[in-house]
């Protein structure tokens, strides 16, 4: 089970109304703390015309992105660039990279997205994905087929990057389209003041998504709709980092929509973060042009993974064909197109992909030496770097670019319980179900009968469920209903039963 630890952000900074901050009501924000905002911004406030170059993103998901650009003064000509997340973009796997292909029909980047100017919001239309990935980081750039000139004439100024790095403690200000649990009417462009925290190695299911760099903070108000938002300097129009996703506080544990920083021997969930990804590696990348140098970047040309085994997580011993329990193993085949690989593994936070040393002999992909590769025995997340290239003329896969892959060992039962809800009753049945717990109970397995001849600390009858409900039948009352819980890596929670008389 992969437990939910909790942290309380503990922030309580006055942010002065200064006329470069962007406030909806500049007065009331003087007193307010450093999480005690996200409200909607007028296009008149203070600041505001900063944030013009922010707007709604509609491509594989309902984003914010915003209008960067190499240069303070880019050529009129040029195609205008638009920055988000790359889970934007697309579905992506842990090691996927989307380098200059064409966007899907219907893309769409609205700019200036004001509650108040709803009258100037002209959607613009994507025209490429010049580069998408959530490969260690979780960033995507778009090119309109509008210019920076056709954006001038719409008042629209592009942001640029910031090429110092965030220390945790700095001030920055969010400018983000939330939707999820947004009344429609309100779906326009909120302003949060935050500060930044550490930086963290964090990952997040499904892939697992592995993210080396990034920063937590404390914005507010952040939901569906927000991933991809610019962070800038406080005061200034400098990006210095990415929406990347937000810890759902009604979920427990690691999974999807709960992401958790890297650390032994499980993950651990901070209450309340927000975690965005720093721009300074892409704005190495943006050239003064405003074209993308895609080689200072991840060109995704590296070795092709592909899973064995349906989960990520185990526990430290699983079945063979045969029923026979033996240590874990990797179960990674290597793909095709890959002549040669060099790999190293071990514990998550003690090795590091990037780092040259500790990584094997070339050996041939052929033979495929990392589907019985063992993992480890301890609990733990591990992680598998592997490099390659693909004939013997080619260059290596750079370290920095590795492929990256983690299993983690869990022999620990989960301690949340699966919940029996009684659906709905007649006079001649009830219509029960158990009910899964995000992310600590994933699976199921029941069983019911009459009271009197069903133990449920009796493993004998209990089954997977594939119905909406279960049938009670009332004609041979009392009714038992029995359910166990499962985590990811097949562990079982205590029992749970419900009796109906």
């Amino acid at each position: 089970m992969r437990k939910s630890w909790v942290v309380s952000a503990s922030v309580a900074m006055a942010i002065a109304a200064a006329s470069g901050v962007c406030s909806p009501a500049a007065p009331r924000e003087a007193t307010r703390s450093a999480r005690d905002n996200g409200d909607l911004i007028a296009s008149t406030a203070p600041g505001a015309q900063r944030f013009r170059a922010v707007g709604k993103l509609a491509a594989y998901k309902s984003c914010s992105a915003t209008v960067i650009a190499g240069t303070d003064a880019p050529s009129p000509q040029t195609h205008a660039l638009v920055l988000a997340a790359g889970h934007c973009a697309g579905k992506f796997g842990a090691n996927d990279v989307t380098v200059d292909a064409p966007a899907p029909d219907g893309w769409t980047f609205t700019p200036d997205y004001f509650y108040d100017n709803q009258a100037n919001h002209h959607p613009l239309v994507v025209e490429r994905t010049l580069y998408a990935t959530m490969k260690g980081v979780d960033i995507a750039v778009f090119r309109l087929r509008e210019t920076y000139g056709d954006l001038a004439r719409l008042g629209i100024t592009p942001l640029h990057f910031s090429v110092v790095p965030v220390t945790p403690g700095t001030v920055v200000e969010l400018a983000h389209i939330p939707v999820n649990g947004i009344a429609t009417e309100e779906r326009f462009m909120r302003h949060s003041v935050c500060e930044t925290g550490a930086h963290h190695v964090v990952y997040e299911d499904l892939a697992p998504w592995l993210w080396n760099d990034a920063v937590a903070s404390n914005c507010a108000k952040v939901a569906g709709g927000s991933s991809g938002a610019p962070l800038v300097r406080n005061g200034a129009s400098e990006v210095v980092g990415v929406m990347n996703t937000v810890v759902d506080a009604e979920l427990n544990g690691c999974g999807e929509n709960r992401p958790c920083e890297l650390a032994q021997p499980v993950g651990y969930s901070r209450s309340g973060a927000t975690y965005f990804i720093p721009v300074s590696n892409l704005a190495r990348a943006i050239r003064p042009d405003s074209t993308l140098d895609v080689s200072q970047l991840d060109n995704g040309r590296g070795v092709v993974l592909k899973r064995e085994r349906p989960s990520w997580m185990t526990q430290s011993r699983i079945a063979d064909e045969q029923g026979t329990l033996r240590p874990v193993n990797w179960a990674m085949r290597v793909e095709a197109g890959t002549l040669s690989i060099r790999y190293k593994s071990g514990l998550a936070d003690q090795v590091n992909c990037a780092d040259s040393s500790g990584y094997g002999p070339a050996t041939d992909a052929a033979t495929q030496p990392l589907i019985g590769l063992p993992v480890g025995s301890a609990q733990g997340i591990y992680k598998l770097c592997v490099v390659g290239k693909a004939s013997d003329e080619a260059a290596w896969q750079p370290d920095a670019f590795a492929t990256v892959v983690l299993h983690e060992i869990d022999e620990t039962p989960p301690t949340e319980l699966p919940a029996i809800v009684m659906d709905k009753e007649n006079d001649v049945a009830w219509y029960v179900y158990a009910q899964k717990r995000p992310s600590e109970i994933v699976g199921l397995r029941v069983k019911h009968g009459p009271a009197a001849s069903t133990d449920c600390h009796v493993m004998d009858g209990y089954f997977l469920p594939i119905k909406m409900w279960e049938t009670l039948y009332k004609a041979e009352r009392p009714q038992r209903f029995c359910a166990i819980g499962l985590d990811a890596a097949g562990n079982m929670s205590p029992l749970v039963q419900r009796d109906f008389p």
